[in-house]
């Protein structure tokens, strides 16, 4: 997995057409598994844990798609928030933590929450490309929660929708930001992380033949990762 946070960031035409294809395709290789694989999702298995987190993540990526086209950016920033959550925990359980995927399901406090440094040691020990998660998870969790400055997002928000021409630009500014560099890189991992398929992680096996349009979104971005890096 290329580093996309060290490179020059990466900026991609939003389809959205495009990305459902994708996730049409993920979806259907996540209830294949879930029947096949882990008796309908029964069996509290670590591997029915990363299935069930990657087709809740799959929801929320649809759900950022319909928040963006109906320019409610406030809503956006919150689902991206959930979404980096349940992706960071699948990743998690993809990485190890049998135990604590027990006590997932078991429900004991606290631990539907991914552990930051066990994520790192376990991307670096792998060979991974680690990840910053700082910067995600702070400025997501700043606008996700009732801070001062997320009140004041949400009232550029409505000025810009009635009509305020200064507010319009801002606004914009931030949807374009979040359509052709955000929602790509989410996008990215998501589908790196159900398609991805090492001896350091768990085996998911979805079936990459059935998925040709994720794969190319794949292929596509750490190509312009690493024409990115070559220009730095």
């Amino acid at each position: 997995m290329p580093t996309e946070e060290d490179a020059v960031p990466i900026h991609m035409p939003f389809d959205r057409a495009f990305y459902n294809s994708c996730l049409d395709e993920l979806e259907r290789g996540f209830l294949r598994i879930a029947t096949v694989k882990c008796d309908f999702m029964h069996d509290h298995t670590r591997l029915s844990g990363v299935i069930g987190l990657l087709i809740r993540a799959n929801m929320l990526l649809r759900g950022i798609l319909v928040t963006l086209e109906n320019d409610l950016l406030d809503s956006c920033e919150a689902v991206r928030r959930a979404l980096l959550e349940t992706w960071l925990l699948a990743l998690e359980f993809r990485l190890g933590s049998e135990q604590k995927a027990n006590e997932w399901y078991k429900k004991v406090p606290d631990k539907w929450k991914a552990h930051k440094r066990t994520i790192e040691k376990g991307l670096q020990s792998g060979g991974l490309a680690s990840i910053k998660l700082g910067p995600d998870i702070g400025g997501l969790s700043e606008l996700a929660h009732p801070t001062l400055f997320a009140m004041q997002n949400s009232c550029i928000l409505l000025a810009a929708r009635l009509g305020n021409h200064g507010d319009l630009e801002i606004v914009s500014g931030i949807k374009g930001r979040l359509e052709t560099r955000e929602v790509p890189v989410q996008m990215y991992r998501h589908f790196w992380l159900a398609l991805h398929e090492s001896e350091h992680l768990l085996k998911i096996g979805v079936d990459q033949s059935a998925t040709p349009h994720a794969m190319q979104f794949v292929h596509r971005y750490e190509d312009l990762i690493k024409s990115q890096s070559m220009k730095g």
